[in-house]
C-alpha cells in the first residue's frame, strides 16, 4: 500500500482547483499541510493556496487565517498580503484591506515606502508654511464655504466620473474569454457587477445568445457561435462580481481547437455579432505562474476601484469629497463624517500615530 505524501496531496489539490473541484482541493490541501515538514517556505506555499480555495469557496474567515500564517511563514511572499486584503474586503474590513496591501508589503518596498513619506512629509511642511502665510485669506474662504456647500454637493454629483480611483467609461466594453477541461467551455463575459435581472441569456446547441440591458433604452446583444455542440439544458451560469461566468457542457467530451467555427474567425466579413477579446487561458499555468506576478499593477489601486464601484452614491461622493479636498491624502467612505466639513490632512506625530 503505497503512503501519500505531501506534495502528492499538494498537486492533486491543484489539479482540482484548477477544474474548480474547491471542496476536494480543501481536502487535499489540509492533508498537505498535516503531511508537510517543517520548510517555512513550502508551508507557506501550501496555506496560501489553500486561502485561495477558501476565498472561491467563501470561507473569508479561514481564508484569512490562512493569509496570516503566510506573512508569519514567509514575510516576503506577496501573495499573502493580497489574499490578506481581500478576504478583509469579503468580510467588509474596508480599510484593514487597504492596510494589508499597502502598509504590510514585503520588506524589500519598505526602503521606498520610507522615502515616500519623507517626501511627502517635506510636502506638508511647505504647505503648513504656506497655510500660515495665507491665514487671512483662508478664513475668508472659510465664511464663504458654507455658503457654497450646496453648490459644491451638486458639483460632486455632476462629477461622478471624475474620482480619483476609478474613471469608468462611458460605454462598458464587453469583452469575452473562454476556457476549457474535459468536459466543460467556461465562457466568461466580461462586465461589471452584472445583475441577472439585466441579462437574458438564450444558449443553444450550437449557439450563445446573450442582450445586456446597459440602460433604460439601450441594450447590447452578443452572439458566439460554437465550434461544436453542446448540452445546452445543463448549462451552470455564475455571476460574479465582474463577469458572467457560463459552464457549457460539451456534447462530445474532447477538446475543441477554437471556441468559434473557423469559417467564422477566418471569414474577412464583419461579423452579426460585437467582436472581443477571444484569448484562451491557460488554467494549467495559473497556479505555476504565481511566482512571476506583478506587483506594480498596483492591487490598492484596485481595491480602491472595487470599492469604489460597489458602493452606494453616498459612499462614492464621501471618496470623491475626502480626495479631493485633502489632496489626495484622506479617503473616507463616510459620507455622514465628511458630508457637513471641510476634510484636512492631519499629519502623524514623530512617533506615527495622529495628532
Amino acid at each position: 500500500m503505497s503512503v501519500i505524501s505531501a506534495q502528492d496531496a499538494f498537486s492533486q489539490a491543484n489539479s482540482q482547483f484548477i477544474d474548480e473541484q474547491y471542496e476536494e482541493a480543501l481536502e487535499n490541501y489540509n492533508l498537505a499541510i498535516e503531511l508537510s515538514e517543517k520548510n517555512d517556505k513550502v508551508l507557506a506555499d501550501y496555506y496560501s493556496k489553500r486561502a485561495a480555495c477558501n476565498l472561491e469557496l467563501g470561507n473569508y474567515t479561514d481564508s484569512l487565517s490562512d493569509a496570516n500564517k503566510v506573512i508569519d511563514l514567509d514575510p516576503q511572499n506577496v501573495f499573502g498580503y493580497v489574499r490578506k486584503g481581500l478576504s478583509l474586503f469579503q468580510l467588509e474590513e474596508y480599510f484593514s484591506a487597504k492596510s494589508a496591501i499597502e502598509s504590510e508589503k514585503p520588506k524589500e518596498n519598505q526602503k521606498e515606502n520610507e522615502l515616500n513619506q519623507n517626501q511627502n512629509q517635506n510636502q506638508n511642511q511647505n504647505q503648513n508654511q504656506n497655510q500660515n502665510q495665507n491665514q487671512n485669506q483662508n478664513q475668508n474662504k472659510n465664511q464663504n464655504q458654507n455658503q457654497n456647500q450646496n453648490q459644491k454637493e451638486n458639483e460632486l454629483n455632476q462629477n461622478q466620473n471624475q474620482n480619483p480611483f476609478y474613471n469608468p467609461p462611458k460605454k462598458q466594453k464587453i469583452d469575452y474569454n473562454w476556457s476549457q477541461t474535459k468536459d466543460l467551455i467556461l465562457l466568461s463575459i466580461l462586465y461589471q457587477n452584472p445583475k441577472p435581472k439585466d441579462f437574458d441569456i438564450d444558449i443553444k446547441s450550437r449557439t450563445v445568445n446573450i442582450t445586456i440591458r446597459i440602460t433604460k433604452n439601450r441594450d447590447y446583444s452578443l452572439v458566439i457561435p460554437l465550434s461544436d455542440e453542446i448540452v445546452s439544458e445543463q448549462t451552470k451560469k455564475e455571476f460574479k462580481a465582474d463577469k458572467l461566468e457560463l459552464h457549457l457542457k460539451k456534447k462530445n467530451p474532447k477538446p475543441w481547437k477554437t471556441l468559434e467555427p473557423s469559417s467564422t474567425k477566418n471569414s474577412g466579413k464583419t461579423p452579426t455579432y460585437p467582436t472581443s477579446s477571444k484569448t484562451k487561458k491557460n488554467w494549467d499555468q495559473i497556479l505555476k505562474d504565481e511566482d512571476d506576478f506583478d506587483v506594480g499593477g498596483d492591487p490598492l489601486n484596485a481595491l480602491f476601484q472595487k470599492i469604489y464601484m460597489q458602493g452606494n452614491d453616498e459612499t462614492r461622493r464621501a471618496m470623491n469629497k475626502s480626495f479631493l479636498e485633502s489632496d489626495g491624502k484622506v479617503l473616507s467612505t463616510n459620507w455622514g463624517d465628511v458630508g457637513n466639513r471641510k476634510v484636512e490632512y492631519v499629519p502623524p506625530k514623530s512617533d506615527g500615530s495622529p495628532i
